[in-house]
């Protein structure tokens, strides 16, 4: 299969996709279905465009409001789910640098991974 195939639908199951497509089969390039303006840098920066998100990117003049919220709530959703998550995998290593076995299985038979 080449890189420029024709394959038709959306480049991944993102909900942003709803309302862009990729440009030349390229996922880093995003046409958008409001403004017709094409976004470089993905399908988050073009969620960014939607949402009005300032810094990145010009926002749409064109969305409605509906989808601008809509847009916005799954961004911060997004981020909230990936800080948490990092704070997790941050204590998780603060853990395992402290040698912290904590109580996580009292059976030690299994243990041994040496």
């Amino acid at each position: 299969m080449s890189r420029g195939s024709t394959n038709k639908g959306p480049p991944s199951d993102d909900f942003g996709w709803k309302w862009g497509e990729a440009v030349d089969g390229q996922r880093s390039r995003v046409r958008c279905t409001f403004c017709d303006r094409v976004i470089t840098g993905g399908i988050t920066r073009f969620k960014e465009h939607l949402a009005a998100k300032k810094g990145n990117v010009a926002p749409c003049d064109q969305v409605s409001s509906h989808v601008r919220k809509e847009v916005a709530k799954q961004l911060k959703t997004f981020k909230e789910t990936k800080v948490t998550k990092q704070k997790a995998r941050d204590e998780l290593e603060e853990r395992i640098r402290l040698g912290d076995d904590g109580d996580y299985e009292a059976n030690s038979d299994e243990d041994d991974y040496a």
